[in-house]
């Protein structure tokens, strides 16, 4: 790139941050020759120049997947583990750790929560998105507690959509397929004046699920999945340069999933709302913004066999941040920020009376300094502190906290959640360009999950004489990771190739722990059977990432990626004769994709085959039992019928069924075999 390109780009840069809310990722992407992201340091800059290591799939990549959820196109996606149960329902982690409600992975939609507290668990079939109205989806590969916050703790995906003011997008796609799959979704953009613009977008799912014949109790697979969602994105620049936006949604879902304690049937309601304002002021750019999220759940994992009963959870959030980011010079940027957000859970699962039973509020400060030290060399430093408070307004059961096992869980009062938590969390990083080719990182990181909600509250005594209790005492994950990538651009591939090397150590791993019933759990004169969790002691993992993309002609693209992730288990002596550590066997060493997409005149055909390696899950109530390694093949066959209208036959798991889950793993019912599917759809563009 020359010079003058560089400088216009660097000028156009400069101007989208000016209107943070509306960058122009289209222009940007079209005029560097590769997407621009805002989810490494916080500020708007081309991928290859970003600190983190990161891989962004953009809209075309997601339009070719033939993909019926999100979950299907990360699955191409470096060193990021999907773990399948049931259709519609899937566990993402990155760079392993995976776990049934994998709660290391902070997911955003434009920069909003999507994660939620009460469990650490993101429902993707839920999401308040359609495929067609994503501009592209970022994924960062290691922590990012010091720009997101908790539970970035090993990475982060953030879903970026068109913005309306830029980009109209309207457009319908039907769809039906196997397991009686019908599935209708539309897009909408309106164009209000030349200053603002709307989004509406909605959708409707419904369908049954695979056989349920390998499950432990086999159950009807009918009407396994069903859902709508519906939102509205605002935006609007006002005379005086400020630009505003609103986001509004509501989502409903019903479906199956796994829980900790087993699996079962879920009913589950979000409701978002949020504002943002951002103007170019003489200090820099101002940002300021407010969302809330609510959702309810009732989760009856007696539908699927499992003695727990009925579970009703509400979880509200609420969050109120300022930002400001400051070009001080041609080589300095600086970004501040503070954040406040106050969490509160009512559930069954803590006690029976209602209303903000178990809360927290975090109050944050951080920052982001970037220096460009030469043409060749940048360094970034981001580092934020925060403060969590907890606390309960109901009084814990009398009988618990004079039992053996409330004194062991730490359930000794109500007092006993009155807890502060001070931690500061940081990244660093180094980007080298060698040459206009060759490209050298170099960072360090320290992310932090905080337990989830349910994780230092359940207080609850089952009819069943199952009690699931845990400590508020419980300690905050610590991940440390250090990592050295390389990439080289291959020009004469239109593509690129690379390597990154990580070492990750987490520190108080929290996990699933179950005492029998015994002289030492009984409650009030009954022996439970009690369900905990514990910080089971510390894991490290040493990996390898490989991946090349190529797109040598415009109508060829393809590419491979392929991922070696070893662990090392240190149980903590006080839980190992509860329930060891067993991450070195539960996880999956290898992991691969290859992927390729071929237009030809009227016609596109993709195609995506994945690789996972065996796992072992050591049974704390079962036996021990073993998933094999399998491959899943995901293809699409497309017609463009006109400029508007197409047509496309998918398949999904094309080549085996298979397991992804094992029943060991979820304390009970599971293992739910994944079998195969095709679809037909049906897109039309007005």
């Amino acid at each position: 790139m020359d010079m003058k390109k560089l400088f216009a780009g660097s000028m156009l840069v400069a101007a989208s941050t000016a209107q943070a809310s509306v960058v122009d990722y289209s222009s940007l992407q079209d005029l560097f020759g590769e997407p621009v992201t805002l989810s490494a340091t916080g500020k708007p800059q081309r991928a290859s120049d970003a600190p983190a290591s990161m891989e962004i799939i953009d809209a075309e990549t997601i339009r070719r997947s033939g993909a019926q959820n999100i979950t299907d196109v990360l699955r191409r996606a470096t060193s990021v583990s999907v773990r399948s149960g049931f259709k519609g329902n899937a566990d993402v982690s990155i760079r392993g750790m995976n776990q049934a409600y994998s709660n290391r992975l902070l997911v955003l939609i434009n920069g909003r929560q999507m994660y939620q507290d009460h469990y650490g668990v993101t429902f993707w079939d839920m999401l308040p998105v359609q495929l067609s109205e994503i501009q592209q989806i970022e994924i960062v590969r290691g922590p990012n507690t010091a720009l997101f916050g908790f539970n970035a703790a090993s990475g982060v995906i953030n879903i970026v959509t068109y913005s309306p003011l830029l980009k109209d997008v309207d457009e319908v796609t039907a769809r039906i397929g196997t397991q009686n799959y019908t599935e209708t979704n539309a897009v909408l953009t309106h164009k209000i004046s030349d200053n603002s613009a709307v989004r509406i977008s909605a959708g409707m799912k419904d369908g049954d699920d695979y056989s349920r014949d390998t499950m432990q109790t086999p159950i009807s697979e009918t009407n396994a999945i069903s859902g709508q969602v519906v939102n509205v994105d605002f935006q609007s620049t006002l005379k005086n340069g400020g630009v505003v936006s609103t986001e509004l949604n509501h989502g409903y879902s019903r479906g199956d999933l796994y829980a900790p304690p087993g699996a079962g049937r879920s009913a589950r309601h979000t409701t978002s709302i949020k504002g943002e304002y951002s103007k170019d002021t003489d200090f820099g750019l101002v940002s300021l913004s407010a969302y809330y999220n609510s959702f309810n759940e009732d989760l009856d994992l007696g539908s699927l066999g499992s003695p727990l009963g009925v579970f009703e959870i509400d979880n509200d959030l609420y969050v109120v941040k300022g930002e400001l980011l400051k070009k001080l010079n041609a080589d300095h940027t600086l970004r501040v920020a503070a954040e406040y957000r106050r969490n509160n859970i009512n559930s069954n699962l803590t006690d029976e009376d209602e209303l903000d039973n178990l809360y927290y509020d975090v109050y944050s400060v951080s920052t982001m300094w970037d220096w460009q030290v030469n043409s060749k060399l940048s360094w970034t430093n981001s580092l934020r502190f925060d403060h969590l408070k907890l606390g309960r307004d109901d009084e814990i059961d009398p009988n618990i906290t004079a039992s053996p096992i409330g004194g062991l869980v730490g359930l000794s009062s109500k007092e006993s959640y009155s807890r502060r938590i001070d931690e500061v969390s940081f990244n660093t990083g180094l980007l080298y360009k060698h040459t206009d080719k060759d490209t050298f990182r170099a960072s360090i990181a320290r992310g932090l999950r905080v337990p989830a909600l349910l994780q230092l509250g359940n207080t609850s005594l089952r009819p069943d004489n199952i009690a699931l209790l845990t400590s508020p005492q419980t300690e905050l994950e610590v991940n440390m990771t250090y990592e050295v990538g390389y990439t080289r651009k291959l020009p004469e591939l239109n593509g690129e190739i690379g390597a990154n090397i990580f070492h990750q150590r987490i520190s108080d791993v929290i996990g699933i722990g179950v005492i029998p019933a015994s002289p030492t759990t009984d409650i009030g004169g009954t022996q439970y059977t009690v369900i905990s969790e514990f910080n089971l002691g510390d894991t490290e993992s040493v990996g390898v990432e490989l991946f090349m993309n190529a797109n040598p002609t415009e109508n060829l693209e393809y590419g491979f990626n392929y991922t070696y992730n070893i662990f090392e288990d240190e149980s903590d002596s006080r839980t190992a004769a509860i329930q060891p550590l067993t991450t070195s066997t539960s996880q999956n060493k290898h992991q691969a994709t290859v992927w390729s997409r071929y237009t030809m005149g009227k016609w596109e055909l993709d195609g995506a085959l994945h690789y996972v390696s065996k796992a072992l899950y050591p049974g704390s109530v079962l036996p021990d039992e073993q998933v094999d390694d399998y491959f899943v093949l995901n293809t699409r066959v497309g017609y463009n019928l006109t400029d508007a209208t197409s047509i496309a036959l998918d398949g999904v798991n094309l080549l085996e069924e298979h397991n992804e889950w094992g029943q060991s793993a979820l304390l009970g019912n599971g293992a739910n075999e994944l079998g195969r599917s095709v679809f037909l759809t049906i897109n039309h563009k007005f």
